[in-house]
């Protein structure tokens, strides 16, 4: 036992975990306290020596009062928290302090029309450096809310009210999977029909939106669903994160269509099998491979296996053992070898994370690398790594490096040769904060985007050789309305053309984000798409994906029901009858090559032209003798057998 709270003058009823701070000290809150104060803000030693409390709270006018969530830490070792209740109108507050107790200041008091009320969980610091937060109810529709503000306290404003429609899924939480069938699969963490969430196809040629399945919660049946993936005979595999049987979440997979939906494994059936399932992938093997960041015996996490059908399931390692990896935050990879390769978010020699490796078959596992600080190695692997054609592991790692802001390293899949590549800058003028999986292009270089660094601190696109001789921020993203973005997201993509495509959160012509390419030099940069009006849209923080027929296809915010949107850039058609005539218009990537054909049933497809896009993305063409009866167009891409 560390402490035991309640002397004089003490707090009371911690509620919140804790935070280690960058001092390696462990920082934290109560929800009350003695003496009149409504909560305490303490620091103590990992072995329980120097307790003091930092700041007492409601004691002075428009204090805050009650918190209930964790405290944050950014880059500069301030600390950020929200409380509960407080403030001007005891709604809640979001507050700053310097570790040390100083420089105190309450940079929101909620309480305005409209405004959140009772925050219960922390604040996040996103790519740009604002702060993000959630509040439960209050708001418009008095469903909560997802607000934002300056690190300073400006900047105010609520992003996002919540309707908290029953009808139709919302929150999309989970990337979408690109079936074999060339449609897209992905899931809503809340509402559908029972308020649980759902999962719905979209066909990209037609934009048809189909919910499948509609997740009820009743008689054990599964809720708040994750991620999809595609499996063998065109079943979709996913997991979720409650309900079920012990309510920690099931593995079920389902047919494309929406049927033959099945729980292969309820989870927490048997002790020790962990839950919070982040990441699945089928194996040359067969076999469904997952990774789960909390639970097992060692509260850690655990690696798991079971068949396509459900049966034999395995725990392959559990995480969290002394100087064991902590909380894996995405799926394992199957390596040349047939071996599997995972991070871990956190443990290790001093909790800055892990790379690991495991046989499939006699499930020996080892730890590659233990990332250590302080010093300058890296820390906080939110990717997996990435396997070059060289056989070498590569990957980034969030944080650490000499200035905190990062690094790119390699690594042996045996384990030895880790050469830490780039360890960002954080100056002026480097790249900061990688984020997103590496990207190995045709050059042979690695690219990569930061969500901070560059000459505005906006954000970069870098580029680095595979020994780390060469390095270079190919671009630097600018602040502000009406600029080219910021904080771009990973990954980044190479298409036919040699080009790199991506996309950024913010910035634009209406602050809503932008779609880009550039070449592999940093010259050429465009922004193909302002994300904002007529359809109120907003840019993801998921990035984008590249369909097999080499289109782009993305996530994003806002839509004319303020619900969120699925988009894609790339090829499309368009047509209008002249007389006897049809004037057909498509657009697509430049320097890729198209097929322009038609039918009468669907079935046999005759080329009417085929053409390459060059510097504007539209071609024309007439067909000026259709025929009479009935004339179905569609445009394809040359490499591709699908519309």
């Amino acid at each position: 036992m560390l402490r035991q709270f309640g002397s004089t003058g003490d707090g009371a009823f911690p509620v919140a975990g804790l935070l280690e701070g960058s001092d390696g000290l462990l920082y934290g809150t109560t929800s009350s306290g003695v003496l009149g104060a409504r909560g305490v803000i303490f620091r103590m030693r990992k072995n329980g020596a120097d307790y003091q409390i930092l700041r007492q709270l409601y004691l002075a006018a428009g204090d805050p009062a009650v918190p209930f969530a964790e405290l944050i830490e950014d880059s500069e070792g301030v600390l950020y928290g929200t409380s509960r209740e407080g403030g001007n109108a005891n709604h809640g507050t979001v507050f700053k302090l310097q570790k040390d107790g100083t420089g105190f200041v309450v940079l929101r008091s909620f309480g305005a029309p409209g405004d959140p009320r009772f925050p219960r969980a922390a604040v996040t610091i996103g790519p740009d450096g604002a702060l993000y937060g959630t509040s439960g109810s209050a708001g418009e529709f008095s469903s909560g809310t997802l607000f934002k503000l300056n690190r300073d306290g400006t900047g105010f404003r609520v992003i996002r009210q919540f309707p908290g429609t029953p009808t139709d899924g919302w929150n999309l939480a989970a990337p979408l999977c690109l079936g074999s069938d060339g449609l897209f699969y992905s899931s809503t963490a809340s509402g559908g029909q029972y308020n649980q969430g759902s999962l719905f196809r979209f066909n990209p040629s037609n934009d048809a939106y189909t919910p499948i399945w509609q997740f009820s919660g009743a008689g054990g049946v599964p809720t708040t669903p994750q991620n999809l993936i595609e499996g063998p005979a065109g079943y979709l595999y996913g997991a979720t994160v409650s309900g079920g049987i012990k309510r920690q979440g099931v593995l079920y997979r389902l047919r494309r269509d929406g049927t033959g939906f099945q729980v292969l494994r309820d989870i927490g059936l048997t002790t020790n099998e962990g839950f919070n399932v982040r990441g699945l992938m089928f194996a040359s093997d067969g076999n469904l491979y997952g990774t789960a960041s909390q639970g097992g015996a060692g509260g850690a996490g655990t690696l798991f296996r079971l068949t396509s059908e459900g049966s034999d399931f395995t725990i392959l390692h559990t995480f969290g053992m002394p100087g064991d990896g902590i909380g894996p935050h995405s799926a394992v990879i199957e390596g040349s070898d047939g071996n599997l390769y995972g991070t871990t978010r956190q443990g290790g020699a001093s909790s800055c994370g892990t790379v690991f490796r495991i046989n499939k078959n006699s499930g020996i596992y080892q730890i590659l690398r233990s990332f250590v600080e302080p010093g300058s190695d890296g820390c906080l692997l939110q990717e997996s790594v990435i396997e070059a054609k060289d056989g070498i592991l590569y990957g980034v790692t969030m944080l650490g490096g000499t200035t905190a802001a990062g690094t790119v390293f390699r690594i042996n899949r045996d384990g030895t040769g880790y050469q830490q590549l780039r360890s960002f800058v954080r100056d002026s003028s480097d790249a900061q904060n990688p984020s997103g999986r590496l990207l190995e292009a045709s050059d042979g270089f690695l690219y990569g985007v930061t969500v901070s660094g560059g000459l505005a601190n906006a954000g970069t696109v870098f580029k680095i050789s595979k020994d780390g001789n060469t390095y270079a921020v190919i671009k630097s993203f600018t602040n502000g309305l009406g600029q080219i973005g910021n904080s771009p997201s990973g990954p980044l993509w190479e298409a036919s053309d040699g080009a790199l495509y991506g996309s950024a959160q913010v910035g634009g012509n209406y602050d809503a984000g932008v779609l880009f390419k550039l070449n592999k030099d940093g010259t050429g940069f465009q922004v193909l798409h302002h994300f904002g009006p007529p359809t109120l849209s907003r840019a993801g923080h998921s990035g984008i994906i590249r369909g097999s027929d080499q289109a782009f296809y993305g996530v994003g915010g806002g839509g004319d029901l303020g619900l969120g949107i699925l988009y894609r850039y790339g090829h499309a058609i368009g047509l209008t009858k002249n007389g006897e005539s049809i004037q057909l218009s498509c657009t697509g990537i430049p320097g890729h090559l198209y097929h322009i054909q038609r039918s009468t049933d669907l079935q046999t497809w005759t080329l009417l032209i085929g053409r390459s896009i060059t510097t504007s993305p539209v071609i024309q063409y007439t067909d000026p003798a259709p025929p009479p009866s009935c004339a179905l167009y569609r445009i394809v891409p040359a490499s591709s057998t699908q519309p």
